[in-house]
């Protein structure tokens, strides 16, 4: 369709006499018709989907002008039409238009408002038009227009999660990988590859491939898996394989992060922590599960650096200890009267968890000593002694 508009009003009439309509049958919409005795052709290159979310996407047209003249004050706007109803975009500026030349304008859109297959009308208007070989501006102006089809899966998104979090370094963690289908339409035919970073996957092969399907809009599908994470901030890399709503083939990767922690924390508590010195002492050494997963065959052994400190067994094998639990060994200490007020041990506590290697943690408590006093009578001097009474007595008394 044409509208041609002039400022003179004799040219308007002619140019309405010269002007010519055709209807292209190319595969490539096409619109041809006269300014004044020029011809004019508009060629659509391409309608694009750059953004398909929802509520707001976006949409990107690129139309060719072959011509005589300049097209001044040119610009473009999109009317799409889905059933009984019709979207109107904003009309995006062009500017001035060389012949054998293209102008992209990018719309954004109202998802909302519109459905997978819909008529869509490019409008291109400009106020005046410049011949260079005259020099002078022609008057003509005037509206045209494209048509062609609109085709999108709009508000398309696929969200991919793991859980539960944190998980634990150099244990076995189950986990769900969660996808859910967090958009307007469709998509069939879901292949997920997971490649692990950082961590191993057990029972497995890598990469994984997952068959999920078809997966309708608001389902999510959890699949379970078994990691092992071997540093604190491991990753699965995903890629998702799908057919879209209008049967397209599509492929998005993303990378799902997560957490992992040592999970493990063995403690060691003395009792008492109090001992005399120049003596020996039982002490019970609590030892405590203060992590989250199960240990296996816990063996501590106990150093001392510089210290007097006599204590025996140095080597204690406690075994297994559930998250929580507490199992009560019994040492012997012998401290000399040379320990000063306070004494570290260090431990070292080796142990497995399940699926993972030895692990090795460490740590220290401390002793404080209370030092024993003893005092020795060596002698004792009276002055007079032969006292009389109610008479003065000193009495000399020597002590170590």
């Amino acid at each position: 369709m044409w509208t041609l508009k002039n400022k003179n009003r004799f040219a308007a009439i002619a140019a309405a006499v010269l002007l010519v309509i055709s209807v292209s049958t190319f595969s490539q919409p096409v619109t041809k018709g006269t300014l004044g005795s020029k011809v004019v052709v508009f060629t659509l290159e391409g309608i694009n989907v750059l953004d398909s979310s929802y509520p707001a996407g976006v949409v990107q047209v690129t139309v060719s002008y072959f011509g005589t003249y300049t097209l001044l004050g040119s610009s473009m706007q999109l009317k799409i039409t889905c059933g009984n109803s019709t979207y109107t975009t904003d009309s995006v500026s062009l500017g001035s238009w060389r012949p054998s030349t293209q102008k992209i304008a990018t719309f954004t859109v109202d998802t909302s408002r519109l459905s997978s297959n819909c008529q869509s009308e490019i409008v291109i208007s400009w106020s005046d038009s410049w011949d260079d070989s005259l020099k002078m501006n022609t008057g003509y102006g005037g509206t045209t227009s494209l048509d062609t089809t609109l085709t999108a899966c709009w508000g398309e998104q696929l969200q991919v999660s793991l859980n539960p979090q944190p998980t634990y370094l150099s244990s076995v963690n189950p986990v769900f990988l969660t996808v859910v289908n967090s958009g307007r339409s469709s998509v069939d035919n879901l292949v997920i590859t997971i490649i692990p970073q950082g961590s191993l996957m057990l029972n497995t092969s890598i990469p994984t491939i997952l068959e999920v399907g078809r997966l309708d809009p608001g389902m999510k599908k959890s699949l379970p898996l078994q990691i092992i994470p071997q540093s604190n901030f491991p990753s699965l890399a995903v890629t998702l394989s799908y057919t879209d709503c209008m049967g397209n083939k599509k492929t998005s990767s993303l990378q799902v992060p997560f957490y992992a922690t040592t999970g493990q924390s063995i403690l060691v508590v003395p009792e008492p922590s109090v001992l005399s010195s120049g003596q020996a002492s039982n002490v019970n050494l609590k030892v405590i599960n203060a992590g989250n997963v199960p240990i296996k065959n816990l063996n501590i052994i106990l150093s001392l650096q510089k210290s007097p400190l006599s204590i025996s067994p140095a080597m204690l094998s406690i075994g297994d200890l559930r998250p929580g639990e507490v199992k009560t060994i019994p040492i012997s200490v012998s401290v000399p009267t040379t320990a000063s007020s306070s004494e570290t041990v260090s431990y070292q506590a080796l142990y497995t968890v399940e699926g993972g290697g030895v692990v090795n943690t460490a740590g220290t408590f401390s002793f404080y000593i209370a030092q024993t006093s003893r005092v020795t009578i060596t002698s004792t001097d009276i002055v007079p002694q032969s006292p009389q009474v109610g008479g003065n007595v000193i009495v000399a008394v020597g002590l170590i």
